[in-house]
């Protein structure tokens, strides 16, 4: 839709096939000339125009070639960052993935000319991810990525030094934040008819996230709702898993919702 439709009051919804896929796919992110749309296990990401809904190419890689470039976003006119997941999460047992944060400049013309350069790569190698489903930028320039799995809040400051956000007390099971951390197993549910069952029969604990005027918002499986926290706690001088007390439930999610 063009922005002016999806501002005005009086827009109505429309949809139409924009490209059909044979592969597994996973985010997806959209500038003005162009689509792209994650194919982790191929280890690519496809590039569309957006005019035509015809693949114009892929996404250069990293020197390393991407792992599983699972969710991606646009967070400029002409820049995209692709979250890189490291792997597949596994929990028993326990084995960390790495995650890194890629930041391309892209350059896409109205008659299917596309180029793109890597310009920043965040590892987070150097800290504890147990697998992670999503991240935000914010409007200074940071980012928070959220551990679905260990129940961490991370943040990545503008040099590219991570930092403890809202992290547990320890990776003890008794140490966990509930409304942060996976539990297991998940219930069975049944569609259309058949048995579905996710990441090891486990539910994520911090899935989407978002902010919105200084708010943090974030919606966990695991703990059944849509959450929320003030962003400025993360530079209180609290010890990071205090931080925690903050967090506010803003919907449950229904009883009668499996």
């Amino acid at each position: 839709e063009a922005q002016s439709d999806v501002l005005s009051p009086q827009w109505s919804s429309r949809a139409a096939d924009f490209v059909n896929f044979t592969s597994v796919i996973a985010g997806v992110a959209a500038l003005r000339e162009v689509v792209f749309v994650g194919e982790p296990l191929d280890h690519q990401v496809a590039v569309f125009s957006r005019r035509t809904g015809i693949q114009i190419g892929v996404l250069p890689p990293p020197p390393a070639g991407f792992g599983l470039p699972f969710i991606m976003h646009a967070i400029s006119d002409d820049r995209v960052v692709i979250l890189d997941a490291g792997g597949f999460p596994q929990l028993a047992p326990f084995a960390p993935v790495n995650p890194t944060l890629y930041e391309y400049k892209v350059n896409a013309t109205a008659d299917g000319r596309f180029s793109a350069a890597l310009v920043r790569q965040t590892s987070f190698s150097n800290v504890l991810v147990g697998f992670t489903e999503d991240f935000v930028r914010l409007d200074d320039g940071r980012y928070l990525v959220s551990d679905s799995i260990l129940g961490i809040i991370w943040i990545v400051e503008r040099d590219g030094t991570i930092e403890p956000g809202i992290v547990p007390k320890s990776f003890a099971t008794s140490d966990r934040i509930p409304q942060l951390a996976y539990c297991r197993p998940m219930p069975t549910v049944t569609v259309n008819r058949y048995p579905f069952l996710f990441a090891d029969s486990s539910l994520p604990g911090v899935s989407p996230i978002a902010v919105r005027n200084g708010i943090v918002y974030y919606y966990s499986p695991c703990a059944r709702g849509l959450y929320a926290f003030r962003l400025a706690i993360l530079a209180d001088n609290r010890q990071p898993n205090q931080r925690a007390a903050d967090i506010r439930l803003v919907a449950a999610t229904p009883q009668n919702v499996a």
